[in-house]
C-alpha cells in the first residue's frame, strides 16, 4: 500500500519520475502516466490527453509484433515508447515555432515583442529539458540496479520462485536492451533540445551585443552634445557680459564686435575639438559615425 500511495501526487514530495520494482510489480510513475505493471495485467490510471487509449492502442500493436514476448516487457515496452514518442513529438512541434523567433529576433530592428515571446520559448524549452533529463537520469539508475533488472522479470519470478532465495543467476539482456534502446532514444532528444537552447542563448548574446553598441553610440551623442553645449555656455556668459546695461566705449567700436562674435565662435569649436582630442588619446572617440 505504501507503494501505491507513489502513484498519487498528494503523497510525494516532488514530481521527479520514478520506476519501482517491487516483487511481482513494477509501479511506473512517470508524467502523464502512472501505471502498475503485473505479469499478466495492467493498471493504467487515468490521465490526460487519452493516454490509456493510447497504451491500449499501442499494446495491442505491440502484442501482435511480439507474441512471445513476456507480458511486463510488452508493458514496459508500450509505456517506455509512448514517453518517447511524447517527449520527441513535443519537441518537433515546439521546434518550428522556436526557430521563426529566433530568425524574427535576429532580423527586427527593436524586437521587444520577440523577446518576450523567446524569453517564453526558453522557459517552455527548460520545462521539457527537465522532463527529458530526469526520465534519462531515471533509466540509467535503473540499468546499474543489478537486482531491479532481474526483478523485471516478473513471468520468470513467478514460474520459478526459487530464484528469490538465492542470488540472481540469469542474464539480463532483455531488459537491459529494452532499456537501452530507450535511453539512447532519450539522448538524442535531450541533445536535439540543447543544442535549441544554445542556439537561443546565443542568439540573446548577439542581440544583447547590437542593443549594448547602439545604447553606447547614443552615450556618446549625448557626451558631445554635452561638451558642445558646455563650450556654448562659455560664450554666453562672455557675451552677456557685453550685454550689460553698463556705459562703456565698446558699443561704438564695430570691429570690437566682429572681433567677439570671431572669437566666440574660435572657441567653440576650438575647444571643442581639444576636448574631443583628450578624450580620443583615452580612446574613447565622440565621433557621430556609427558603428555597430
Amino acid at each position: 500500500m505504501r507503494d501505491i500511495r507513489q502513484l498519487d501526487e498528494a503523497y510525494v514530495e516532488s514530481q521527479e519520475p520514478t520506476i519501482v520494482v517491487r516483487q511481482q510489480a513494477i509501479l511506473v510513475n512517470v508524467v502523464p502516466i502512472r501505471a502498475v505493471v503485473l505479469r499478466n495485467a495492467c493498471i493504467v490510471f487515468d490521465g490526460p490527453n487519452n493516454v490509456v487509449a493510447v497504451l491500449q492502442a499501442k499494446f495491442r500493436e505491440y502484442s501482435a509484433e511480439n507474441p512471445t514476448s513476456p507480458f511486463e516487457f510488452s508493458a514496459l515496452e508500450v509505456i517506455l515508447s509512448t514517453l518517447t514518442a511524447g517527449y520527441s513529438k513535443s519537441f518537433e512541434t515546439f521546434r518550428p515555432v522556436a526557430e521563426a523567433a529566433l530568425r524574427e529576433v535576429a532580423k527586427v530592428e527593436r524586437p521587444r515583442n520577440e523577446f518576450e515571446q523567446m524569453r517564453g520559448i526558453q522557459t517552455t524549452l527548460a520545462v521539457l529539458e527537465s522532463h527529458v533529463v530526469s526520465m534519462r537520469r531515471l533509466l540509467m539508475s535503473l540499468l546499474d540496479n543489478d537486482d531491479d533488472l532481474h526483478m523485471l522479470y516478473l513471468t520468470k519470478m513467478h514460474n520459478d520462485p526459487s530464484l528469490l532465495q538465492g542470488e540472481f543467476n540469469f542474464d539480463v539482456d532483455e531488459a537491459t536492451s529494452l532499456l537501452e534502446v530507450h535511453l539512447r532514444d532519450i539522448y538524442g532528444i535531450q541533445s536535439q533540445i540543447s543544442l535549441m537552447g544554445s542556439n537561443i542563448q546565443h542568439t540573446a548574446r548577439v542581440v544583447d551585443l547590437l542593443w549594448t553598441s547602439k545604447r553606447n553610440y547614443l552615450l556618446l551623442i549625448d557626451m558631445s552634445l554635452r561638451v558642445m553645449l558646455l563650450m556654448l555656455y562659455c560664450t554666453n556668459y562672455w557675451t552677456g557680459l557685453f550685454g550689460q546695461n553698463i556705459r562703456s566705449d565698446f558699443e561704438d567700436n564695430e570691429a570690437l564686435f566682429w572681433g567677439t562674435t570671431v572669437f566666440c565662435a574660435v572657441w567653440t569649436f576650438g575647444a571643442y575639438a581639444v576636448v574631443c582630442k583628450m578624450f580620443l588619446a583615452r580612446g574613447l572617440s565622440l565621433s557621430w559615425h556609427k558603428r555597430v
